[in-house]
């Protein structure tokens, strides 16, 4: 079928080189026939599912969800590896096998894989009966006490090998904090350095200076930069308070959103969260590419609420 087309393509040029029809007459032959071979690829073998049960959540809930895999129809796919992403106040990777092995990742997680088509589904009250067992279907737990409250966009991705199969956005889950955070009170300056930084997975040291500040309900909620070197190769974050999203005895957890550079490269959009923990003394900054742990705090002013 495929060299059908070829060579009605090549007829169609043939014909727009000879003069036989007019240009754009040959322009519309070549769309239509393009048309065709577009349509005539096979549909997609199989489609990807990602459901949860509830979309609203508080700290410390256990939920159990479930991501399928439902082949439509008797080609082999040969599925390897899945990966699922939590994105909201910092990033959470979940990679695992076909068998659902953790690979890496999975903050909170279990995977359980459903291997009988028959079997029930713990949770969720009803039986798969699918009978077709080149389906794939997993239940997995989520503790949400592992995260940090906020929204997350949730997705995915089914892979072969390296390659990707199909992916698939699912719904956003808020979870909330286990109390109502209060709004910022009082100015609040923070300056910390040292830790422990990852810019887009490449190791920066220790050489790491923060500064930023909280500011009154009156004003701006607040901003401040984070920079550091490796040789002589430089990073800095700049960003801007969003709101203290969650809060317990030790922890006091900070949204931001803001943009990051590396040496002289151009400027890129960063959300994450800054993790205050005034009982050790230390800062940690969690994003999707900048990662800063055990910042040592060196001066904090008008901070007591936190």
């Amino acid at each position: 079928m495929l060299i059908k087309y070829i060579y009605i393509l090549v007829v169609t040029n043939y014909i727009m080189k000879k003069g036989i029809v007019e240009k754009a007459g040959a322009v519309v032959i070549t769309i239509f026939v393009l048309g065709i071979l577009f349509l005539s690829v096979p549909a997609q073998a199989f489609t990807l599912g990602l459901d949860f049960p509830s979309k609203k959540l508080t700290r410390g809930d256990n939920i159990n969800f479930k991501v399928t895999v439902k082949l439509e129809s008797n080609d082999e796919v040969n599925v390897t590896t899945f990966l699922l992403r939590l994105i909201g106040p910092f990033t959470s990777n979940c990679k695992f096998d076909r068998d659902g092995n953790i690979i890496i990742g999975c903050k909170g997680m279990t995977i359980e894989k459903v291997t009988d088509p028959d079997t029930c589904a713990p949770g969720y009250g009803y039986c798969y009966n699918y009978g077709n067992k080149k389906n794939f279907h997993y239940k997995i737990s989520l503790d949400t006490t592992e995260y940090y409250a906020g929204k997350y966009r949730t997705s995915a991705t089914a892979y072969s090998g390296n390659k990707v199969l199909t992916a698939q956005e699912g719904d956003e889950l808020t979870i909330d904090p286990i109390e109502e955070v209060a709004s910022l009170y009082e100015s609040c300056s923070i300056r910390a350095k040292d830790g422990n930084a990852y810019i887009e997975d490449t190791n920066y040291g220790q050489s790491n200076k923060l500064n930023f500040y909280l500011a009154g309900p009156k004003a701006r909620k607040g901003e401040g930069f984070v920079n550091g070197q490796k040789g002589r190769t430089t990073y800095n974050f700049k960003f801007k308070v969003n709101d203290i999203i969650d809060k317990d005895s030790n922890l006091t957890i900070i949204s931001v959103t803001g943009k990051y550079k590396v040496g002289i490269g151009a400027f890129k959009n960063e959300n994450a969260v800054i993790v205050l923990n005034k009982k050790k003394s230390t800062v940690n900054i969690i994003g999707e590419n900048v990662n800063i742990a055990y910042m040592n705090i060196n001066f904090m002013n008008g901070c007591e609420w936190a």
